[in-house]
């Protein structure tokens, strides 16, 4: 693992009240256990939350593989998929299923929150949110300590309120369109904004 991670893991390290550590390759417990869960909590921050600096967009590959019932068309999400944010068709039925999509229509083009490894290529908040999960999830094993692990859980909460509040800054809201109905109901015919989550 890069110095970068080492440097995300030393923050979490600090905030259980451990000793920093240069390496995972050491023999301590500390080392033993990050390497064991770095990744997926890595991994589960990232899908918690629809992260920017996290994102892509994409135009899916279809399969030969052809649904038993419900769709007729089956596409391979890509291998760093993490977590779908938006589908290209709001109105088309799709249904995510292991890691394909099942859907009616072709193509289909996704945004998704990708496998960021580089810790190069984060968002600040992003790493924050790492270290807060990562100490909060340490810190029983190592403090065995369920208050500390309570604050340090509410500490990973408020990183990922900042992240959202940011991000929705960050990106534009997106409108959806209304019929007539739902614009009697809500008194014009603006659309409804919806606010990246």
């Amino acid at each position: 693992m890069s110095d970068s991670i080492i440097r995300i893991v030393n923050i979490a390290l600090t905030q259980v009240g451990e000793p920093l550590i240069t390496s995972l390759a050491e023999e301590t417990k500390a080392a033993r256990l990050v390497d064991l869960r770095y990744h997926d909590i890595r991994d589960a921050v990232l899908r918690a939350h629809p992260w920017n600096c996290a994102t892509k967009r994409v135009t899916l590959a279809e399969t030969t593989e052809t649904p038993a019932y419900g769709f007729t068309s089956c596409f391979q999400l890509p291998s760093d998929f993490i977590r779908l944010v938006e589908m290209d068709r709001r109105d088309r039925n799709f249904r995510l299923e292991g890691r394909k999509i099942l859907a009616d229509y072709s193509p289909v083009h996704i945004k998704y929150v990708f496998r960021i490894t580089d810790v190069a290529d984060m968002d600040d908040l992003l790493r924050q949110a790492i270290a807060a999960r990562l100490a909060a999830e340490l810190s029983l094993p190592l403090a065995r300590s369920a208050e500390r692990m309570s604050a340090l859980w509410a500490i990973y909460k408020e990183k990922l309120s900042e992240a959202r509040f940011i991000d929705s800054v960050e990106a534009p809201n997106d409108a959806f369109e209304t019929d007539e109905w739902i614009g009697s109901r809500v008194g014009g015919d603006e659309p409804f904004r919806r606010i990246n989550t």
